[in-house]
């Protein structure tokens, strides 16, 4: 789970002090972050835009994030139709003509969405996870049909950003994977 330790004297990240607060969960650091960077627009300043980034950042949570994490350990009852169905969830959302989540914005709900995405699209590459083959092709075969030409271009400009890809690295949650196994 991420987390930071914020304020308090000016020590080593990896000794942190005892009179900073500690802070987790990704989401809440992401809209902390927002907070203390408000010229950023990473949380729009009106309110109904602010509402929609928070709205697509539950539906992310509540309906795609469970249902990739149990594709990818391979839970039977989550088939690739299951996984197709969260992605329709997200697709339905998305505005049309838009370049993110919540319109021409890059924001909260952008960053919140990303980085489970492409954790995914690392695992069905590489072929890691626990998720039969003939699910994952049926996955990325159902992918490439034009009725999902919106969400395909949703994600290829979430994963062409250079904050992207000068932050994710494939390796690294293979990395965290295999620590977790010694």
């Amino acid at each position: 789970m991420p987390a930071i330790a914020y304020g308090g004297p000016d020590v080593a990240p990896e000794n942190p002090s005892p009179d900073s607060v500690k802070l987790a969960e990704s989401l809440i650091l992401v809209e902390f972050v927002a907070d203390l960077y408000p010229s950023s627009n990473i949380l729009p300043a009106d309110p109904v835009l602010r509402a929609k980034a928070r709205f697509f950042i539950e539906t992310v949570s509540s309906k795609f994030t469970p249902n990739w994490m149990e594709f990818a350990t391979g839970n039977p009852e989550v088939t690739h139709a299951t996984l197709l169905s969260s992605v329709d969830t997200i697709q339905d959302i998305l505005p049309d003509g838009a370049e993110y989540a919540i319109g021409d914005q890059y924001t909260i709900a952008d960053i919140a969405f990303t980085p489970f995405w492409a954790r995914l699209n690392v695992l069905l590459q590489k072929g890691i996870g626990a998720y039969r083959v003939e699910e994952k092709k049926n996955f990325l075969t159902a992918l490439d049909d034009p009725k999902y030409a919106k969400f395909n271009g949703y994600v290829q400009r979430l994963l062409e950003r250079e904050s992207f890809k000068s932050t994710f690295h494939e390796v690294r949650p293979l990395f965290f994977r295999s620590s977790l196994l010694s």
